[in-house]
């Protein structure tokens, strides 16, 4: 077993997961959001206002990554090596 920085375990995990979520369970959603956006302003708000995956300072923002998701920009994700990796 590995034991992942805070940086290393938000680019292999959490961002990894919070895509497949986006891509799995949430594509109604983002049709809606898409649809939604095409006829008129749509203002995405977070608590967090924390746009970039290297500032391990303070907490990602959801409605960042939200917004790079349907502008196709998503951070670059990791993945973990298989268990069976040498």
């Amino acid at each position: 077993m590995q034991l992942l920085s805070y940086r290393e375990a938000r680019l292999q995990i959490y961002l990894p997961a919070y895509l497949w979520v986006l891509e799995n369970c949430l594509q109604q959603e983002i049709a809606q959001l898409k649809t939604l956006s095409r006829e008129q302003l749509v203002i995405l708000l977070d608590y967090e206002t924390n746009e970039d995956v290297e500032n391990l300072s303070r907490p990602l923002s959801h409605a960042s990554l939200l917004l790079n998701y349907l502008n196709a920009a998503f951070p670059k994700v990791r993945q973990l090596p298989s268990a069976n990796a040498t």
